[in-house]
């Protein structure tokens, strides 16, 4: 059985996302063999994060309750935004490339880590999704740089397996 090619498409709102959607728009426009999924990784807020609380058990409870109420006010905005901000532009550059709005998705990650390993995350979403390629935009430094300071794209380049990568500058 042959399987649809599919592809994960990293956005985090930069300008070089932004041209990996309009890349990949030019790519595979009039071809309605892929499927494509728009993805964006977060992480909640710090102060969002549970922590031990006092050892009352009622004060506790109420605490709890607290942070849930402002987690989930926090993802609904959050889903306002990025739609806004990152998938709504997405999908309109998709669309006026000729890509047909049924042949991509959106998904995000939020993640209870202040800094999440995107690399790592963006590794885990294309084994898990069984994507034949990921598309990043690339972060706007120098080689050296990323070499040094380990950026995204380069941690995914080198620890990546059984995919195809497009980096788009």
């Amino acid at each position: 059985m042959i399987m649809e090619p599919k592809i994960l498409l990293a956005l985090d709102g930069s300008k070089n996302s932004m041209r990996a959607v309009a890349y990949v728009g030019d790519m595979i426009h009039g071809c309605e063999c892929f499927h494509i999924t728009l993805f964006h990784v977060n992480a909640i807020p710090p102060e969002l994060i549970e922590h031990g609380g006092p050892t009352k058990p009622d004060t506790g409870r109420r605490l709890a309750e607290e942070l849930q109420a402002k987690q989930r006010k926090w993802r609904a905005e959050f889903r306002e935004t990025v739609g806004n901000e990152i998938f709504n532009p997405a999908k309109k550059i998709l669309k006026d490339k000729g890509v047909h709005e049924t042949l991509s998705t959106i998904k995000t990650k939020i993640v209870i880590r202040p800094h999440p390993d995107v690399a790592r995350i963006l590794i885990a979403e294309t084994k898990a999704g069984r994507y034949s390629t990921l598309v990043l935009g690339k972060r706007g430094r120098s080689m050296a740089k990323d070499f040094l300071l380990g950026g995204v794209t380069c941690k995914v380049i080198h620890n990546i397996k059984d995919c195809t990568i497009w980096v788009v500058e």
